[in-house]
């Protein structure tokens, strides 16, 4: 499996931090196509295959509810190796991105992000025949505070406990995150006008057994106590391990085992 940080993904990274980091400009369609682009491959992407869900409306900017599912039998011979979402007019384009393996057993994500204003949402699946699969949808945003930028104080470094419950569904386990962080964008101040340093959890990887089986690259783009759901398809007496890494290189380590 990938590693959650590509060499193409950080140079993508680099660039919108370079373009938007210093102030709170906001990227185009053509920038998020341009990333998009960049992830995939360059490959053509076609529509169906992929449902992407959330409101047609949002009154709260900062936390909106997200899920992508992708078709797929997630086989070792037929899975979906990625999944990218990307904000049209966010200051960063990028919002998250997540790599499966078979391991996974269902291609489908759940995330909430923050939006900077109205705008389309999209979401690309990478299939491990190369294939991409695509879909755009529009949200209205009807009030700001998003979280990305503005006025704020930088909060002291904590050590959160995160929140994990494993439910068993037929063969598969669906697994939910939840940890306390504020996700600092660096695009906001204090009232003194002294900018507040970026601080994000970076990356999410779930080992089943030792093995990576779900990772989730996040940018600044993602809520404050990032959310994720995701399924596993463990094998008895196997154990989840669960790593968060934050940008300053501190780790939150979690294990659960395998019940039922």
């Amino acid at each position: 499996m990938k590693p959650v940080h590509t060499r193409r993904e950080a140079l993508i990274g680099i660039a919108s931090f370079a373009a938007f980091g210093a102030r709170p400009a906001l990227a185009t369609p053509e920038e998020a196509a341009k990333a998009l682009h960049a992830l995939t491959g360059g490959a053509a992407a076609k529509p169906g295959g992929i449902a992407l869900t959330l409101p047609e409306m949002a009154a709260d900017a900062a936390n909106v509810p997200l899920t992508v599912e992708v078709e797929s039998p997630m086989t070792a011979e037929n899975f979906v190796q990625a999944i990218h979402v990307l904000a049209e007019n966010n200051p960063f384009p990028q919002l998250v991105s997540f790599r499966l393996t078979p391991g996974a057993g269902k291609a489908e994500v759940q995330t909430r992000i923050r939006l900077r204003e109205s705008q389309n949402v999209v979401a690309a699946a990478v299939l491990s025949d190369g294939s991409v699969h695509a879909v755009k949808r529009k949200i209205v945003v009807t009030a700001g505070g998003c979280g990305i930028e503005g006025v704020g104080e930088a909060s002291a470094p904590a050590n959160p406990a995160p929140k994990i419950r494993v439910a068993r569904q037929g063969t598969l386990y669906e697994v939910k995150t939840l940890v306390s962080h504020e996700m600092e964008t660096g695009l906001r101040h204090d009232k003194s006008g002294n900018p507040i340093p970026r601080r994000i959890l970076k990356s999410f990887v779930c080992k089943v057994g030792g093995q990576s089986i779900f990772e989730a690259t996040l940018h600044p783009g993602v809520a404050a106590n990032p959310f994720l759901a995701f399924h596993a398809r463990p094998e008895a007496g196997q154990a989840f391990e669960f790593v968060w890494t934050e940008d300053s290189g501190r780790t939150i380590v979690e294990r659960r085992e395998v019940k039922g």
